[in-house]
């Protein structure tokens, strides 16, 4: 006989003794017996029987036990488990926990009203079976729960406990925005406490605040100090209408703890805020040395800025000119020049770091506003602007600078694009700026060939091919020791573009290739490179070079790279390649050397250092041939 032929009432009493998680899955495993047991995990004394018999199965601290692993998802079964478990275990922090709800009573969390909505009802249909009373222990949170859900009879029920916190309640009440239960408790002669004036300003519940703070002092109990708090509390969530209806509270001091409530405003980048608190005219954005403005500018919010600029306390230069430093670093155009226009900032400030900043960011505006400023001097620190901006690739700005002049009772007056030794085009050909260094070489005094010839060799161990073709056109003639760095830094890099660009127009090619060059590719296995010097190349490595060669590459593993190099018609050694691709494990490399169709003699030391038994039975094979 099936589960489906059976009576319902004995699948009752089978389904008593299954998982919990287990119970609401069988809808979509069988309708049959989904529709004959239908409502069953909907029934309160079935739900606490069903929990009793599997608490039974639980050896050790079941409550504890079940908060660790979460063995029961309560997220998925009906409110007749949840009432089932209270029943068993009584309402407390800990059983609430459980529910994967998180609680805490002082810190009036509104969101709990939307994820605990269960809790109440849960504990009313436990009552209803009499499987639960209210009593001492659990009156705190039940007078809790019924105020942030307006059960007034629940509410005055546990209210008859001395347990319970009659200002904690007053203020969940608010929390909740229950104004049924603001009204019950204002009728009962409780007063409201400092808590439940911020909470509701810091939720925005209008009419809570007007309910429980009148306009008129002597209508309500708070301290002003209350009123200038919650005004803080508004701001920081953004409540607009309640910091338009708390600054008209009498006794609201609007500029308390220090303005806290503008300087909030303004770090939370709340521009409706800011104007509302400055148009009372009884606040100081300047307190806190100038918090408000330094503030707005490192977050760039323009249009604070252009606001708090109105007031003529305010400081824009500010502890050694930190609101404009912090603007050019945000990039912000429009604050920067909103701060020059003051007249009151100091654009030189850090010998030019404004301009050196700007220069290195690439932030050409700005840098055409600084330069109209009279006392910046992009000279400073041997052209330092003029350097960076060459570094970064910012072509425009250094032809700005370039053009500059500073006035003429200057010793200096013009940006040298040679400075530092010749910085500016070692930095560009290092990054691969192919048109500043195009400008660079068109500019008086500038010597690609400085420090035997850098620039050409940081392009090279770069891979940049456009500076390099730039700088080929001044007729660099290299010598044989700076051409062989190239080649070695190219040939280490895999840049194969570079070496044939290199190839074709340098006389002294052939000659200054080294060693090092193959087993710099070789060891990195760039079989690009490789390949470039195994054509019309290979006949100026030694044997022993290309030897050399081959085991660097066995050793890195690069299967490419040796099956290319033992292709090559040169006879040198192959054992210390398959030395080191044995010792290392490496099957194919061993493979690719063996069966390169050529006479390989494979040493002993290579059948010893091998670990995998596999590459010790191929070069065992290998010296059998030989011997046979």
């Amino acid at each position: 006989m099936s589960l489906e032929q059976l009576p319902t009432e004995t699948l009752i009493l089978i389904f008593a003794h299954v998982h919990p998680n287990y119970i609401a899955p069988i809808s979509r495993l069988n309708r049959i017996l989904y529709a004959k047991v239908y409502g069953l995990w909907f029934d309160f004394l079935f739900a606490r029987t069903n929990l009793m018999n599997h608490i039974g199965a639980v050896k050790g601290d079941f409550l504890t036990m079940i908060r660790a692993k979460r063995t029961i998802n309560f997220h998925v079964l009906p409110l007749s488990y949840h009432a089932a478990f209270l029943s068993i275990f009584g309402l407390s922090m800990k059983s609430i926990d459980h529910f994967e709800v998180s609680f805490d009573p002082y810190t009036f969390d509104a969101s709990f009203t939307r994820r605990g909505i269960r809790i109440l009802p849960a504990v009313k249909l436990a009552q209803q079976y009499k499987f639960m009373k209210l009593d001492a222990n659990n009156a705190y949170l039940l007078s809790l729960f019924a105020s942030m859900f307006a059960d007034i009879d629940l509410l005055t029920d546990s209210m008859e406990f001395k347990t319970i916190d009659k200002n904690t309640i007053f203020s969940w009440g608010c929390a909740g925005n229950q104004t049924t239960t603001v009204n019950h408790l204002l009728d009962l002669g409780i007063t409201p406490p400092a808590s439940s004036l911020i909470v509701a300003a810091n939720y925005g519940h209008q009419q809570i605040m007007e309910r429980i703070c009148p306009r008129d002092a002597s209508a309500h109990s708070f301290y002003p100090s209350t009123l200038s708090v919650a005004l803080i509390a508004a701001c920081e969530k953004g409540q607009l209408e309640a910091v338009q209806y708390l600054i008209t509270c009498e006794g609201t001091d609007v500029s308390h703890n220090k303005n806290s409530a503008l300087v909030t405003s303004v770090t939370r980048g709340n521009l409706a805020l800011v104007k509302l608190l400055m148009e009372t005219g009884r606040c100081d954005a300047s307190d806190q040395d100038n918090k408000c403005i330094l503030v707005a500018c490192s977050k760039s919010f323009t249009e604070i800025v252009e606001l708090l600029l109105f007031d003529g306390r305010v400081d824009p230069a500010a502890n050694g000119n930190a609101p404009i430093l912090a603007a050019v670093e945000a990039g912000n155009l429009r604050i920067v020049k909103a701060l020059m226009n003051t007249g009151r900032v100091d654009a030189a400030v850090g010998q030019n770091r404004l301009v050196q900043i700007a220069c290195a960011e690439g932030f050409t505006q700005i840098v055409e506003v600084l330069l109209q400023d009279p006392v910046v001097n992009p000279m400073v620190k041997d052209c330092d602007a003029f350097i960076r901006a060459c570094k970064g690739g910012y072509l425009e700005i250094a032809e700005m600078l370039v053009a500059w002049t500073g006035p003429e009772e200057w010793e200096e007056n013009k940006v040298n694009p040679a400075a530092q030794s010749n910085a500016a085009i070692i930095y560009a050909s290092r990054h691969g700026h192919a048109s500043v260094v195009e400008f660079l070489l068109r500019q008086p005094g500038v010597n690609p060939s400085v420090s035997n010839n850098l620039p050409l060799f940081e392009a090279c161990a770069n891979g940049h091919l456009p500076v390099i073709q730039r700088l080929s056109t001044k007729n660099l003639k290299l010598e044989q020791g700076t051409l062989t760095r190239c080649l070695e830094m190219s040939s280490k890099n895999g840049h194969v573009h570079v070496l044939q660009f290199l190839a074709k127009n340098y006389t002294l090619f052939q000659s200054s290739i080294s060693a090092k060059c193959l087993l710099a590719a070789c060891e990195r296995g760039h079989v690009g490179v490789v390949d470039f010097f195994m054509g019309e190349w290979v006949c100026e490595f030694h044997p022993q070079t290309l030897a050399r060669a081959l085991a660097g590459a066995a050793q890195g593993n690069h299967v490419g790279v040796v099956k290319r190099l033992v292709d090559v018609n040169v006879v040198y050694s192959f054992g210390p390649a398959l030395v080191k691709a044995a010792g290392l494990g490496h099957t194919e490399v061993v493979l690719a050397v063996l069966s390169c169709g050529r006479k390989v003699v494979v040493p002993h030391e290579a059948v010893m250092s091998a670990k995998d038994k596999g590459i010790k039975m191929m070069l065992q094979a290998a010296i059998g041939k030989r011997g046979a």
